[in-house]
């Protein structure tokens, strides 16, 4: 598990009333479940306030971050230089760094940084990486083409990155 600022924002909202946070196997990044504290509609209001999307079934919360927090995400796990020990990460960052300015394609890019975002939370196998790295330059043709969207790619570039030396620490 990777301490990125979407999950810790997230924990810090609902911490304190909610019996579990664990990653979503749907859609959504985050289900919660359990409140005690203090009711769920005031829980509710300060996600949406803190740009998340929040879908409410029955006693549990289906949380994900909305689009702008992917320049938040950036801003904040961005690689300080080039990584000498893997090119081949280097490469993908540096290839999708061309769409930072891009707007953030809802249909696209977006859901491909959720799904980075649980690969950071669920410490991904081998093999989800490397369909992972070829997800995002498969969207960054596709984004290339259509010249839409793309503005998440970068993102989910670091969402590798990250994902990929979590992995390598635990080999060694």
């Amino acid at each position: 598990m990777y301490e990125h600022p979407v999950r810790l924002a997230v924990y810090n909202l609902i911490r304190d009333d909610s019996t579990f946070i664990k990653v979503d196997r749907g859609l959504a990044l985050y289900i919660a479940g359990g409140f005690t504290a203090r009711p769920i509609d005031i829980t509710i209001e300060n996600l949406i306030n803190a740009w998340f999307r929040v879908r409410q079934d029955g006693g549990h919360l289906f949380i994900t971050p909305l689009p702008r927090w992917v320049s938040l995400f950036v801003e904040q796990l961005r690689p300080p230089g080039p990584s000498r020990r893997d090119p081949a990460t280097h490469s993908l960052l540096e290839d999708m760094s061309r769409f930072q300015e891009k707007p953030v394609g809802e249909a696209n890019d977006y859901p491909l940084w959720i799904r980075g975002l649980k690969l950071l939370e669920l410490e991904a196998a081998e093999g989800q990486l490397e369909a992972y790295d070829r997800a995002i330059r498969e969207a960054a043709a596709l984004a290339q083409r259509s010249q839409e969207g793309g503005g998440a790619l970068y993102a989910c570039a670091i969402c590798y990155s990250r994902a990929l030396e979590m992995k390598n620490k635990t080999r060694a």
